[in-house]
């Protein structure tokens, strides 16, 4: 096996290389880094490349001197949401040496006194985010986008019902300039804070007040919750739904006739790590899809206004989905479930609902053709009958479920 050539180093905020950095930093003709690293580096003969814009622009340089001794420099753990993640998507791992530092989280929490199993890590995610992850006596820790995050995440406890959630602001992680300033997110949304420097953590230790929003990932949010103008997978089938369609790993949902977006949203609050795609073609529910998804903690959920049937004629050259759920346009375009299975990945699922005749006719079709399973479910809720109470029946659903 042939010797690394690629050496990635974590490098701490005032910590000097370790030794087995600085031998590679001798013989090392170039040394690629962000500008802040490389210039703490003592004078060498070691050309520097600054880290481009996108990142990606490097790849083309970092073939070229495939086989030549090249130093990375990175910030505290490559492999804690940093650059050696990113190159291990083009480079072998026997191609590369990572030698990790102590990370500004890992440092986090010895100051906080929190152990690595009690605190939850956010790295690079929009600050709404934090919706999905807040709940009584909840510890996370957050990378901030920017010197206004603070503020930004205060706002949100406050929303949420976490006013009085302790907010420890950790800048210079390590280094000579280290400083904690801890305050609830009322107190710091009252004061005027504008010296936090651009390097910092957050630590949030959350504290509901008695009207809070308590979460977990396994929630079914109830549908009075979401905005929506009737079009909605309702909280029964979207169990059902969510069951079989399985949220898992880095899997990739297409919601398809998303109306307000429901299935989306729990997929995504299930798994932090999944991705979703949702489609609608009416563009007051793109909207209430967009607003949902903010409301319920998961921006990421890509929406995209278009019309099912268009959207399939183009979905050839978009990632494969590992599950499909159809909400809606099965009556007017049948052959739609036959076009999603087509670009369904191995192993994926698929789930469809209906309530209408039609609707029922073509899973009906799709249940003798592929298989699968199929489930007629109707849900009936107590509600008062004047003095007494009776059974309200909603219209049935009928479910058909096909894994691969």
């Amino acid at each position: 096996m042939p010797d690394p050539w690629l050496i990635v180093a974590g490098v701490g905020e005032d910590a000097p290389l370790s030794r087995e950095a600085e031998a590679y930093i001798k013989k090392a003709p170039r040394v690629v880094g962000g500008r802040r690293l490389l210039d703490k580096l003592a004078p060498s003969a070691a050309e520097r490349h600054i880290w481009p814009s996108p990142l990606a622009d490097i790849l083309p340089r970092l073939h070229s001197w495939r086989g030549d001794l090249t130093l990375i420099l990175a910030t505290g753990d490559p492999l804690l949401f940093g650059v050696g993640n990113f190159l291990l998507r083009h480079f072998a791992v026997d191609e590369m040496k990572i030698l990790p530092a102590v990370s500004s989280f890992a440092l986090a929490r010895a100051r906080l006194g929190w152990g690595a199993a009690s605190a939850r890590t956010l790295h690079g995610r929009p600050p709404d985010s934090l919706r999905s992850w807040l709940g009584a006596d909840l510890r996370l820790l957050v990378l901030p986008h920017d010197g206004d995050t603070p503020r930004v995440a205060a706002r949100i406890l406050r929303e949420e019902g976490y006013g009085r959630s302790d907010i420890h602001i950790l800048e210079h992680m390590g280094g000579d300039g280290e400083r904690i300033r801890s305050l609830t997110a009322d107190e710091l949304l009252e004061k005027d804070i504008d010296d936090i420097a651009p390097f910092h953590l957050l630590g949030i230790h959350c504290v509901a007040d008695a009207a809070a929003t308590l979460r977990s990932p396994m929630t079914l949010i109830d549908d009075s919750r979401f905005r929506h103008d009737g079009q909605i997978t309702k909280s029964e089938m979207r169990a059902l739904a969510l069951a079989r369609l399985e949220p898992y790993g880095e899997g990739l949902l297409w919601d398809l006739g998303a109306g307000a977006g429901s299935v989306s949203v729990g997929w995504l609050r299930m798994a932090p790590l999944t991705r979703a795609l949702a489609i609608e073609r009416d563009g007051a529910r793109v909207e209430m899809v967009r607003e949902n998804a903010v409301r319920f903690g998961v921006p990421r959920l890509e929406v995209c206004e278009e019309d099912i049937d268009d959207f399939l004629s183009r979905a050839a050259d978009l990632p494969a989905p590992d599950a499909i759920f159809f909400g809606g346009g099965l009556s007017t375009v049948p052959r739609l479930i036959e076009r999603g299975l087509n670009l369904l990945s191995p192993r994926g699922r698929v789930v469809a609902h209906s309530v209408t005749l039609e609707g029922e006719e073509t899973l009906a079709r799709a249940h003798r053709d592929f298989g699968g399973e199929l489930l007629r479910v109707m849900v009936s809720r107590a509600e008062s009958l004047g003095d007494y109470r009776g059974w309200r029946a909603r219209m049935p659903v009928l479910q058909w479920y096909l894994a691969r």
